[in-house]
């Protein structure tokens, strides 16, 4: 959750507004949050497992190739208190394993993620219909820029920690912007003002500085209704008022200069929008937690000014109180640590991989984020005063325990937790229990680290062996290089030491052994591992990131359902005017379904499936089975998701195209033209049928046909071409099953 200003800039979130019929939680003690028991459990969010494991900076460190004492030039230097090993000078190699595994993951998701959106969604229901539309246009046209960072990133964060939180909600945003009113533009205003609600000669009173009291008000309300207006055209928020103070000095200005400049507010952005959080940074939840809907409660945290803070207090209903407390604890925020090295593993692996363990301590640390404060919500289900289950949303801070910012009831998609979660894998039910990819890598990983490290060393070693001199020698100096002469005594020259090669074929054979290993386990294409499983194995990966993504996007539909305008609705989807506005109220109205099959990335693969269909399946249905409009939009999806979005259109509109080219065909006929014709037109039938209905309803083309040959010849000619095309496509059929298509006798 960001929520920032600039200039004054407002970022509301869907689950911080509230119901219609909205009741003060605070008015009632059995509805005020638990607070210390809030704070004591976010402290036990933390990412160490129960033996000392901090997973989430274990993982990136893995993936990243970062330990102690390292150097830019990818050598061990030995230092005050460190000894570079085997020498100094040898080599640190970092291996990109986990690096590249995640990112393959990576591409391969928001790939299939990509191609995906392209497909029907589920049912042939009007509100399906109506939801693909929507879908469609909010992620390929409305928000493409803003998602595709998330997707990718939840792909990031899914495959480098193991698992990832999901945030749907509906962004409304207003900023403000400088303009110049003028005291002819005042008293147009003033006249859009209701009768005797501002003087209707205020313009002339602005005039006079004995009205200051007067006039300050009354700009104070115009602007107000005027504010309200522009705003509220869009959405229904509240416009914070212009002080006394700023109308007093509008009021002067306008006397001096005829004019002055206000801050008016706009919406700058009113959708729905998915965020992904990042594992115990953005976002932390108990380790026991195995489904979000029944969590005890999702904790996301944020870092935010004063001025954001002090804005909220306004805009949002903060405790102002609450907000002079927390920003007592500018650039300070959580922390947690273990209170011993690594120990035996735990009995349970469960137990370990939850990180609830007695070793692990919550504090409170200095950050590079000064001037922020880090602030938390928590969001949880808990029954209000009539016992009925609610999403309820608390504001706090972990070092505040006496008070909060805010508690308050959140209206969300039928009624769920507005957080969506992602695993790696599924090994277990606890969400935290699926292991990132470098967790998996790491002793992988650390082989061919250490087997380079030999080899490289090795070389190095061999290339310029270590020289071995009589010990009497002290202090000789020998020179080395091509023909250059030494003076040494006979049978105590010195020599290079004998450097042994056995272990060299094998340090090859152990990195090729290994490669093969990860290959398999990952399902990465190559020689290594069979086609079938490596399909396998990323059609497992692409579908439980669709599923996660499908379920976000769902709820994202149910905010647009509950918040966007009707009018921009009707204008997306091509539904009635009105249609939203009488479903605003109906659970789950809108229904998505992602799904996308890997083996479309190999074009091999798309290639055979197309003609297979097309030569084998389309020629023999003979009963009329197949869309054939559907297929072509396969087709093209398959073969180009891009082109598929730019070339596709709705039945309806195609339809419409052929109507009027047949139109056109015949226009030109009635003026002794011949129209353009097509072989093996697909469109015949539609044209011929579209071609009696439009002459059927002209009486002067039937006039033409009986008292113009020329006409009558072009359109006989015309009807001959169609009906030809539609004789070869049956001629193609009977070939294929012998026996003349029609109906049953």
């Amino acid at each position: 959750m960001r929520v920032g200003l600039s200039f004054c800039l407002i970022d509301f979130r869907g689950f911080l507004m509230a119901t219609e019929n909205y009741r003060d939680p605070l008015a009632e003690a059995s509805m005020k949050p638990k607070l210390k028991e809030l704070i004591q459990q976010f402290q036990g969010c933390t990412p160490y497992t129960s033996n000392g494991w901090n997973r989430l900076t274990f993982n990136e460190r893995q993936r990243l190739n970062i330990w102690a004492n390292q150097w830019a030039d990818g050598k061990k230097r030995s230092t005050g208190d460190h000894q570079a090993f085997p020498f100094d000078g040898a080599n640190d190699h970092r291996p990109l394993t986990a690096d590249e595994l995640v990112n393959e993951a990576v591409d391969i998701c928001t790939t299939g993620f990509t191609r995906a959106l392209g497909r029907q969604m589920a049912g042939q229901k009007e509100e399906s219909q109506y939801a693909l539309k929507l879908l469609g246009w909010l992620v390929n046209d409305k928000l493409v820029h803003r998602l595709q960072n998330e997707v990718e990133l939840s792909a990031q964060y899914m495959h480098t920690l193991g698992w990832v939180m999901l945030h749907p909600t509906w962004d409304l945003e207003i900023e403000y912007q400088r303009r110049t009113v003028t005291l002819e533009e005042l008293m147009f205003l003033v006249g859009q003002m209701p009768q005797g609600s501002i003087p209707q000669d205020l313009p002339a009173l602005i005039l006079d500085e004995t009205m200051d009291d007067v006039t300050a008000p009354a700009i104070q309300q115009i602007y107000q209704v005027y504010a309200v207006a522009q705003v509220n055209a869009v959405a229904d928020v509240e416009v914070p008022e212009m002080k006394l103070a700023k109308a007093k000095r509008a009021v002067k200005e306008l006397r001096e200069e005829g004019q002055t400049e206000v801050a008016l507010p706009y919406v700058c952005r009113n959708e729905p929008m998915v965020y992904a959080l990042k594992p115990w940074e953005d976002v932390f939840i108990p380790g026991d937690c195995t489904d979000i809907q029944r969590a005890s409660v999702v904790y996301h945290r944020e870092w935010l000014t004063e001025q954001d803070m002090r804005a909220k207090v306004r805009t949002e209903g903060w405790n102002a109180r609450w907000v002079d407390e927390a920003l007592k604890f500018k650039g300070k925020f959580s922390s947690w640590g273990n209170n011993y090295a690594y120990a035996e593993m735990p009995t349970s692996i469960v137990t370990a991989m939850q990180g609830t363990g007695p070793g692990t301590s919550w504090t409170q640390t200095e950050t590079g984020k000064d001037g922020l404060v880090e602030v938390v919500h928590a969001v949880y289900k808990a029954l209000d005063s009539d016992d009925i289950p609610a999403v309820y949303h608390t504001v706090f801070h972990v070092s505040v325990a006496d008070s909060y910012a805010l508690h308050e009831i959140m209206d969300t998609p039928e009624g769920k937790i507005p957080y969506v979660a992602g695993q790696r894998e599924l090994w277990n039910r606890l969400i935290t229990s699926s292991r990132g990819v470098p967790e998996i890598v790491n002793t992988w990983q650390r082989v061919e680290k250490v087997t380079v490290d030999g080899v490289v060393d090795y070389t190095s070693v061999a290339v310029f062996p270590p020289l071995n001199v009589y010990q009497n020698s002290v202090g000789a100096r020998y020179k080395f290089g091509p023909g250059v002469q030494n003076t040494v005594t006979p049978g105590k020259e010195p020599g290079f030491l004998n450097i042994p090669q056995v272990g060299l074929p094998w340090a090859f054979n152990l990195l090729e052994v290994n490669e093969k290993k990860i290959d398999r386990y990952f399902g990465r294409r190559g020689p290594n591992v069979d086609p079938t499983v490596s399909d396998t194995k990323n059609q497992g990966r692409v579908n439980r990131f669709l599923m996660m993504w499908t379920q976000a996007l769902k709820m994202a539909l149910g905010y647009c359902r509950m918040y966007m305008p009707d009018a921009e609705f009707a204008k997306i989807t091509g539904a009635p005017e009105g249609w939203l506005e009488k479903r605003r109220k109906q659970q789950n109205l809108f229904d998505a379904q992602l799904g996308f099959d890997v083996r479309e990335l190999d074009p091999e693969f798309v290639k055979g499936m197309l003609q297979t269909v097309n030569e084998t399946v389309i020629p023999t249905d003979v009963g009329g089975v197949v869309d054939r409009a559907k297929w072509t939009k396969m087709q093209l999806q398959a073969t180009n998701p891009t082109w598929a979005s730019e070339l596709i259109q709705d039945g309806k509109q195609a339809s419409q195209q052929i109507f009027q080219q047949v139109q056109q065909d015949l226009a030109l006929m009635a003026l002794g033209n011949e129209p353009q014709y097509v072989e093996l037109d697909p469109a015949a039938g539609a044209k011929l049928q579209y071609a009696q209905q439009i002459i059927a309803a002209n009486p002067k083309y039937q006039e033409a046909l009986r008292s113009d040959p020329q006409f009558f010849k072009l359109v006989q000619k015309y009807a001959e071409n169609l009906m030809m095309s539609q004789k070869q496509e049956e001629n193609k059929t009977v070939g294929r099953i012998g026996v003349q298509p029609g109906p049953e006798v």
